[in-house]
C-alpha cells in the first residue's frame, strides 16, 4: 500500500509502528555506562522512514504531542522491562520544546507517573534540540524551572549544529551538554574542532556543566577527547543503539582505562596532571533548613575550618565562609535579624565548583582570575556532581610550588623535559598497572665526533632539536623522557610503534646534517681525534633507537626493563646500517 506522509504518519500512530532502542552514555573516565539514551525507530516505514522525518512531519498536521508521547511511552515500558539493569543510571529522553510548554506534558512527567516504571526523577534528563534561533528563550527559561525542581535535569542536544543551542546554553544553565557529533568526528585531525571542543571544556568546568561527546566512531577520537577532559561518549565505538539495554564492550572500558591511566601519569609532580581530588579535604555540609545561629556555633567551635557548604541530596547549594559571615553578622543588629533565619539565606550562590579530576594548574588559574570579593573563598570539588571536600587558595598555591619546584628539580635543564626521576616513575607504572605500551631508547650515532668539531652550542643545539622533534611526532598522551646527554625514552601506550620511526629518524637527518658545512655535507664525513687520539673519519650523525613492548616480556621492574633496552642498545650500536633494533 502506497501512503502520502499524511497518512503513513496515522497509521504509524494507529497501529503503534514505533520501537525504542538504548544506546548507552559512557563514562570516559573509567568505561562504566552512565546512562541511556532513548531513540525511537520506525517500522515498516514507507514515506516516513527516519525519527528526524517523523518529528519533522508530525507538527505539520498537529500530531507532534501525540507522536512524542507514543514514543515516550514505548520507551519507559521497555526501561520497566529492563528497570533490574538501571539502577543509578541516568535515562535520556528527547523532547521537544515545543511540547515541554504542554500542560498535558508536566502532568504526564509526574513523580507518581514515573515511580509505575519503576524510575525515579532524578534519573531523567530531558534533551532538547532547537533549530529555531527565534524561540522565546526567557519564557522557556521559566518552563524548564518547572521540571528542575522534582530534580529532572536538562541537556542540550546538538551543541554547535545550530546558532540557538548556544544561546539555550547560556540562558537555562543545563546540567549537561552535548556536543553535536559533526564536531567529534576527526576532531584528532582538525585543529579547529579541538579548539572549540577544548573551550568548551574550559566552559563547563567554569560552569559546573558536564559534556558529552556525541558520535564517537574511532579509537583516535576516544583517546582525544579523553586527553580534553570530556566527561561523558556516545557512539558507534561505545555501543550501537540496541533493542537490548548493552554494557559497553569490555575492551573499549580497558581501552578508556588504560588512557587515563596514560593521561593522569604523564607525571605525578606535573601540576597539570595533579588533581584537586588529591588535595580536597571534607568539610561541613548542612541542609538548607540549619540556622545561622547554629552555624555560627559550628565556626566557633571549630576554629580552623574555613567554611561550610550547604547541600541538598549531595550537591552543593551554596557556600558560607568564616569571612561573609561576620561581615553579615557584624553591626548593630546584624545577630539579631539573622540567627533565627535559614542559612539559605545568606549563602553565596555564586562560588566556585570543579570537578576532582580537574587539575590543579588549571583550577589555580580560574581561582586566581575571580572577582576580588571571590578571590580567596574555598573552591568546592565535587565527583559527578556529588560534594566531594573542599580545596582552599592557600593549599592551592602550596601544592602549585611544590610540584613546579620538583618539576624544576626532576626536569633537564637543556630540554626541559623530565629526567630520570620521572622516567623511572613512569617505567615503574607500566610495570605495575600492566598496562600496553612501548618503551623506545634514543641515542644519536657519532654526536661526540660532531661536538668535538663544530663546539658545545652546536651540539646543544642538536639536542634540542631532537627533543622538538620527538614532541611533534609522539601522540600528546605518549611521553618523552632526556635521560641526558644526547639519550632519550619515549614511552607509547600502545604497541603500534611502526609509524614514529621513520618520521623521527628523517626529520633529525635532515635537520641536523643542515648543521654541517657544505664540505662535510659533500664527504658526507667529518674527520677528528677518535678515543684513542688518532684521526678518524665519522659519518654525518644518524640515531639508533631500540625498544621493547609489554607483548615480549613481563619485566619485573624499571632496572630489568632499563637493562633490556641498553642490552639491545649495545647489539644495535654494532650492527651498520639499521636504523632500529626491537629483539
Amino acid at each position: 500500500m502506497v501512503y502520502d506522509e499524511r497518512e503513513e504518519l496515522e497509521s504509524i500512530i494507529e497501529n503503534k509502528r514505533i520501537r525504542s532502542v538504548f544506546q548507552p552514555v559512557v563514562s570516559l573516565r573509567d568505561g562504566s555506562v552512565y546512562g541511556y539514551e532513548a531513540l525511537s525507530r520506525i517500522e515498516d516505514g514507507n514515506v516516513i522512514c527516519t525519527p528526524d522525518q517523523l518529528f519533522t512531519i508530525a507538527p505539520k498536521y498537529k500530531m507532534l504531542w501525540i507522536t512524542e508521547q507514543l514514543c515516550r511511552k514505548k520507551a519507559l515500558k521497555k526501561l520497566y522491562e529492563n528497570r533490574d539493569k538501571l539502577q543509578d543510571k541516568k535515562l535520556f529522553l528527547n523532547v521537544s520544546p515545543k511540547i515541554i510548554y504542554d500542560d498535558k506534558f508536566k502532568t504526564g512527567f509526574t513523580k507518581e507517573y514515573l515511580l509505575r516504571y519503576g524510575i525515579d526523577p532524578a534519573q531523567i534528563v530531558f534533551e532538547l534540540t532547537e533549530r529555531d534561533a527565534n524561540m522565546d528563550l526567557l519564557g522557556f527559561e521559566k518552563v524548564l524551572c518547572h521540571y528542575k525542581k522534582p530534580k529532572y535535569e536538562i541537556a542540550i542536544d546538538d551543541l554547535g549544529s545550530c546558532y540557538s543551542g548556544l544561546n539555550l546554553m547560556c540562558t537555562i544553565q543545563p546540567h549537561f551538554l552535548k556536543i553535536d557529533m559533526q564536531i567529534v568526528h576527526g576532531l584528532n585531525q582538525n585543529r579547529n574542532k579541538y579548539a572549540l571542543i577544548k573551550s568548551l571544556s574550559e566552559y563547563a568546568t567554569l560552569t559546573n556543566t558536564q559534556l558529552i561527546a556525541e558520535g564517537i566512531e574511532t579509537v583516535e577520537e576516544l583517546e582525544t577527547l579523553i586527553q580534553i577532559g570530556i566527561h561523558y561518549g556516545q557512539g558507534y565505538l561505545l555501543g550501537r543503539p540496541a533493542e537490548e539495554i548493552c554494557d559497553i564492550n569490555p575492551k573499549i572500558a580497558k581501552k578508556i582505562k588504560e588512557c587515563n591511566i596514560a593521561k593522569h601519569n604523564t607525571s605525578n609532580h606535573d601540576m597539570n596532571h595533579f588533581y584537586t581530588r588529591h588535595i580536597c579535604m571534607k568539610c561541613l555540609t548542612v541542609p538548607e533548613s540549619r540556622t545561622v545561629e547554629e552555624v555560627l556555633s559550628y565556626f566557633e567551635e571549630n576554629l580552623h575550618v574555613p567554611g561550610i557548604c550547604v547541600t541538598r541530596d549531595d550537591k552543593v547549594l551554596g557556600i558560607v565562609t568564616r569571612e561573609k559571615l561576620q561581615q553579615i553578622l557584624s553591626g548593630r543588629y546584624g545577630f539579631s535579624l539573622h540567627q533565627k533565619k535559614q542559612v539559605s539565606s545568606i549563602m553565596d550562590k555564586d562560588f566556585l565548583s570543579v570537578d576532582g579530576y580537574t587539575s590543579i594548574g588549571v583550577v589555580s588559574s580560574i581561582a586566581m582570575e575571580r572577582s576580588e570579593k571571590n578571590l580567596y573563598d574555598f573552591v568546592v570539588v565535587t565527583d559527578r556532581e556529588k560534594y566531594l571536600g573542599i580545596v582552599t587558595v592557600k593549599e592551592l598555591l602550596i601544592k602549585s610550588t611544590e610540584l613546579s619546584i620538583h618539576a624544576a628539580k626532576s626536569s633537564n635543564p637543556l630540554t626541559g623535559l623530565p629526567g630520570n626521576l620521572i622516567i623511572n616513575e613512569k617505567m615503574t607504572k607500566l610495570i605495575e598497572e600492566k598496562l600496553e605500551y612501548t618503551v623506545m631508547y634514543l641515542d644519536m650515532d657519532n654526536f661526540k665526533a660532531f661536538n668535538d668539531v663544530y663546539g658545545f652550542e652546536r651540539g646543544d643545539e642538536v639536542i634540542r632539536t631532537l627533543a622538538q622533534i620527538l614532541e611533534k611526532n609522539v601522540e600528546k598522551e605518549g611521553f618523552i623522557g632526556h635521560v641526558g646527554g644526547d639519550d632519550f625514552v619515549v614511552i607509547l601506550y600502545h604497541n603500534r610503534y611502526e609509524s614514529y620511526i621513520p618520521g623521527i629518524t628523517g626529520e633529525f637527518e635532515e635537520k641536523t646534517h643542515a648543521l654541517y658545512t657544505k664540505e662535510d655535507q659533500q664527504n658526507q664525513y667529518i674527520e677528528t681525534k677518535n678515543r684513542h687520539g688518532e684521526i678518524e673519519r665519522f659519518p654525518l650523525m644518524s640515531i639508533t633507537i631500540v625498544l621493547t613492548t609489554d607483548k615480549e616480556k613481563n619485566y619485573r621492574n624499571q632496572y630489568e626493563l632499563a637493562e633490556e633496552l641498553a642490552l639491545r642498545k649495545k647489539i644495535a650500536k654494532q650492527k651498520t646500517g639499521e636504523l632500529y633494533q626491537k629483539a
